[in-house]
């Protein structure tokens, strides 16, 4: 048939001169493709937004003379609206090491209610877990624990009300060495991991001391290769804020192992306040039974790995 003409249908039960559209690729290709293309754009111009605005700031255009609090008062101006080019300009300074200085510096140079105000939009929230994200890890420096809290107590504060719900997570396994290293150095059923979720923030002790995971829809959905139970404490409200608050003092906090605590220890120490003393040997799957046993325990979530 001439290219012309409309490709005629050819499906069961239609009339072939219903029309070309039944036929014809439908439109959300086109569409896909349009917004991938508009998206592209939108990151160029961010990436070129940052770089303009960190070479702005470098001191005779020499990058390792940043002017790093001038950045951050001027990225601060225009925030919580474009939390997508403050979290490019951080991601431009990972290589020059100099990631760390700006996300103290966007605290440093915000007052509480800044940060709060930040913290409560949608896209100023993502902006914050990378704050939190950057300053936490293996070596934090008393500057980037000093606002560690700070941006912890915006983010739980934005979220509003008293926290409600502590769950404790136990993964029935983990790396497979350091599982077997456990059970070995330990005794059996040291292994896996043990986090707090409070109101819907996952905290967590590993090799970096005390961290912040992000929401526990993202760390439950980057554990689904595993097992893992959740118990839900029966927790006072003003108990399960002061273990909110205690949390999030201890993001940047702690050392793994070499201080004789792992992350069971570690999170019973901060349940003591509704939990009291419960001494699990560094043992996670001791621990959870042990809570089970506690009459802590309101409800038990079962979380099932996936293929």
């Amino acid at each position: 048939m001439p290219s012309g003409f409309p490709t005629p249908n050819t499906q069961p039960g239609i009339p072939a001169d219903a029309g070309p559209t039944l036929d014809e690729p439908a439109p959300e290709a086109e569409l896909h493709a349009a917004e991938q293309k508009a998206e592209a754009q939108k990151q160029w111009q961010r990436r070129g937004d940052a770089a303009s605005l960190i070479r702005k700031h470098n001191f005779l255009g020499i990058p390792a003379w940043l002017r790093v609090d001038a950045l951050a008062s001027e990225l601060l101006g225009r925030l919580p609206a474009d939390w997508e080019v403050a979290i490019e300009c951080i991601s431009q300074l990972v290589q020059g090491h100099q990631d760390s200085d700006l996300a103290v510096a966007l605290c440093k140079n915000a007052s509480d209610d800044k940060l709060r105000q930040i913290a409560a939009d949608p896209g100023g929230a993502k902006l914050m877990f990378r704050i939190v994200s950057t300053m936490q890890g293996l070596t934090t420096s008393e500057a980037e624990k000093a606002q560690l809290y700070r941006a912890m107590t915006a983010i739980t504060r934005a979220r509003g009300g008293t926290p409600m719900g502590v769950e404790v997570i136990t993964f029935r396994s983990g790396f497979k060495p350091l599982d077997a290293l456990g059970e070995w150095w330990f005794d059996k059923g040291a292994k896996g991991h043990t986090a707090v979720i409070v109101a819907d923030l996952v905290y967590s002790f590993d090799e970096r001391g005390w961290v912040m995971e992000g929401s526990k829809a993202e760390y439950m959905g980057r554990n689904t290769h595993r097992d893992a139970i959740g118990q839900v404490l029966k927790v006072p409200p003003d108990d399960a804020l002061a273990i909110q608050d205690g949390l999030n003092k201890s993001i940047g906090h702690g050392v793994y192992f070499f201080s004789g605590l792992v992350c069971t220890d570690a999170s019973a120490k901060s349940l003591v306040k509704v939990l009291g003393e419960i001494d699990a040997k560094s043992n996670p799957q001791k621990f959870a039974d042990m809570l089970a046993a506690s009459g802590h325990v309101e409800t038990t979530n079962t979380y099932a790995k996936k293929p």
